[in-house]
């Protein structure tokens, strides 16, 4: 390692002081001790200081990188020894050092003035600033100019002439920058400011400073939307949506679809079916700007659906399936069938739409009458799940999709496990309902004879019975309705008002009887 002319001149000092202490033990040697302690210190300085510019180069590296990433600032704190430390809104930090660090007898360093410059590609660069003021980019090896989100540059001092030097390669090969490490010892950066939308970091030497939007709650969602709303063409749907934190937005969308907001609801409409230049499927965006500049993006994604369930008729035991577009040309076919049954059946096209609804076969009973019994696989019933597809003429299937009906209606105590009592002038009789239901009753019910009750032998069993009462014969019964007792006589209200959707199948009665005296 070769050694500066100092370190030789220091080696001759430090011989001949040796020598002198073996001849003149009395020597005074304090001044030449202070002198060394005083070079082991701006030795130790230079080194330390080295590395701090290092440190605020790598901090500056960090800063633009945020910049260029978009991320904001969350807070700033001071720290105890005057640096800031800055925290991110990717949940990262960066600390620099501000102002002057020359203290405590330490002033006489000044780092290299590294500088990033903004290029016409909106990417900063790092830069070098020369003491006369003028700048001009740091190249690397091949000539090219070196992004700060690239490789740091390293500095070093140079031990023989006390210049700062560059290196743009990793410490392989060293520039002379022609500054001398003399002077105050700022760091890089002068100052670090803020205000309700941004925080201000300048580098020394720079009028314009660095500026970072600060972290805003900028908040646009859909709450009520599901990951893609699926449209009919030229429908129009609402949406609840939650905003916050925006002095301005702006909507975008696919062709052919609107977008905007409306007494207090997003409101979405597909293209009609006529438009056929219009996007089948896409996004609506919503991007927020906030008073910093910074933005929030959201998006809804839509589609507008070649077919579509339109309706269920449980009453009817109907369902409608609307088709759009192609789907909906001369030659195309609906077929449908019970999830997992063999045979598929034909749908009734009505213009654009397919209709699937029950088939009815007719036969003469052995009185000779019209009977009507339902052809096996057709119409759609509670509680089942039915597939169906679209089928060409040459019965290519080119689309296919499923649906389940809801469950039905129950009739309350139909299968008569659930029986209560029921006060009757001054008497508790059985009550063919469950506690609190009112669906059946029977008139016949009275303090003298219970003509209708649960059979005690067969759970589940209505059983009626027929006996004299005063002076006639008074059968059992049960219907829907009520039944009111006044004195000895009654009222019967028949029939319940129901609001059920689906209708049954079929009516089945199992019934037994017993005659006798």
């Amino acid at each position: 390692m070769k050694l500066k002319p100092f370190g030789r001149i220091l080696i001759c000092v430090v011989t001949a002081v040796a020598a002198m202490a073996v001849t003149h033990s009395c020597f005074d040697d304090s001044d030449l001790r202070n002198s060394i302690d005083d070079l082991n210190n701006r030795v130790q300085a230079l080194e330390d200081f080295q590395k701090k510019v290092q440190s605020d180069i790598n901090s500056l590296q960090e800063l633009i990188q945020k910049i260029q990433s978009k991320v904001t600032v969350d807070r700033v704190e001071t720290n105890t020894d005057g640096s800031y430390t800055i925290y991110f809104s990717d949940n990262t930090e960066v600390t620099i050092r501000n102002g002057k660090d020359g203290k405590d007898g330490q002033d006489g360093l000044t780092p290299p003035t590294i500088i990033v410059m903004l290029g016409e590609d909106d990417v900063y660069y790092w830069g070098y600033q020369y003491p006369d003021g003028s700048k001009e980019l740091i190249l690397d090896e091949t000539g090219k100019p070196i992004p700060v989100t690239g490789t740091a540059p390293q500095v070093r001092i140079n031990s023989e002439n006390g210049n700062w030097e560059i290196s743009t390669d990793g410490g392989k090969t060293w520039t002379d920058t022609g500054m001398p490490s003399a002077g105050e010892g700022d760091s890089m950066f002068a100052d670090v400011t803020e205000d309700e939308d941004y925080i201000y970091i300048t580098l020394q030497g720079e009028e314009e400073p660095l500026i970072i939007p600060k972290s805003k709650e900028v908040v646009f969602e859909f709450t009520d939307a599901p990951e893609v709303s699926e449209f009919v063409p030229g429908e129009r749907k609402e949406f609840s949506f939650r905003m916050s934190g925006a002095e301005d937005y702006v909507i975008s969308k696919p062709d052919g679809w609107r977008a905007s907001i409306e007494d207090g609801m997003f409101v979405i409409t597909a293209p009609a079916a006529e438009n056929t230049y219009a996007e089948r499927e896409g996004s609506v965006s919503v991007i927020l700007i906030a008073s910093n500049g910074q933005s929030f993006h959201a998006e809804q994604k839509v589609a507008v659906c070649a077919f579509s369930l339109s309706s269920i008729d449980l009453w009817k035991n109907t369902a409608t399936v609307s088709a759009y577009y192609n789907f909906a040309e001369d030659g195309m076919s609906l077929y449908y069938r019970v999830k997992g049954a063999s045979e598929w059946i034909a749908a009734e096209k009505d213009g654009n739409a397919f209709v699937m609804a029950p088939a009815w076969d007719k036969a003469k009973n052995d009185a000779g009458l019209d009977i009507y019994s339902l052809k096996e696989g057709t119409g759609v019933f509670a509680g089942k799940t039915y597939e169906f597809e679209f089928r060409t003429g040459s019965s290519e299937v080119t689309a296919a999709s499923e649906f389940t009906t809801a469950v039905g209606d129950t009739i309350p105590n139909g299968n008569m496990s659930g029986w209560s009592e029921k006060m009757v002038s001054t008497k508790n009789v059985p009550y063919p309902n469950a506690a609190g239901q009112s669906f059946w009753d029977s008139g016949n019910n009275s303090m003298i004879s219970t003509l209708c009750q649960q059979d005690p032998d067969n759970p589940g069993v209505a059983m009626l019975s027929a006996n004299f009462m005063f002076i006639a014969f008074t059968p059992g019964n049960m219907y829907t309705g009520d039944f009111a007792m006044a004195t000895i006589t009654g009222t019967a209200s028949f029939g319940k008002v129901y609001d059920w959707t689906a209708r049954p199948k079929a009516l089945k009665v199992d019934y037994k009887a017993t005659v006798g005296t």
